[in-house]
């Protein structure tokens, strides 16, 4: 029910492996362009994954590592860890990485990430909305063990996998075809049998246990 994103090690992840990007550039484009790819689709596949991903970030999540972290759905924060794209730092241009950036903080915030590459506090981080949680470092598997608890017994694996669906569609789209996507997607969540039987729970006075 639920996918789990955690390291082990220091960090949570510093990043892309720096010699492989150096023998990469002997490489010809068509080679640098299938290894871009492979993380384009992984970033993808996390945005539109059915089930929601909760990253546990118990230290330094720098550049690509830092991409990976904002491509979860839930980012639960040690106090200690670290935030920061620094690619420009070496010249390299946080490209795949910027994509979920941008859906989670806006275009403001990511502008000052993205060209500043700049590293953020936890605490900061959670201030701009980079992080849901910030905690302190022996409170960061109790907080992680409520989200995985939540999503496995207290809210509908079908309705949380329509919403993701739905959150991966709107930004795409004009308010009007937001707006359509929205009522499509209301419509269809009624016969879900997930929402059959939650409504039917409710109006019983029993509470849902997924």
């Amino acid at each position: 029910r639920t996918i789990l994103l955690r390291a082990e090690g220091p960090v949570f992840s510093a990043g892309a492996d720096l010699d492989a990007l150096k023998r990469l550039r002997q490489a010809a484009h068509h080679e640098n362009l299938d290894d871009s790819t492979a993380l384009a689709t992984l970033l993808e596949t996390m945005v539109r994954h059915p089930k929601p991903i909760v990253g546990r970030i118990h230290g330094d999540a720098i550049a690509g590592g830092c991409g990976l972290a904002t491509a979860c759905d839930i980012r639960i924060a040690s106090m200690s860890a670290r935030f920061g794209y620094t690619e420009a730092r070496i010249g390299f241009v946080p490209a795949m990485v910027a994509m979920p950036l941008l859906r989670a903080v806006g275009e403001t915030q990511a502008r000052r990430l993205l060209l500043g590459a700049d590293l953020l506090s936890a605490e900061a981080a959670l201030g701009i909305g980079l992080v849901s949680e910030a905690v302190d470092a022996d409170r960061l598997d109790e907080r992680v063990a409520w989200w995985t608890d939540r999503f496995t017994h207290h809210v509908s694996g079908n309705a949380v996998a329509r919403t993701k669906a739905l959150l991966a569609e709107l930004p795409h789209l004009s308010i009007a075809e937001q707006y359509a996507a929205a009522a499509r997607a209301n419509a269809e969540a009624r016969l879900d049998p997930d929402c059959i039987a939650g409504v039917d729970r409710f109006l019983a006075k029993e509470t849902p246990r997924w």
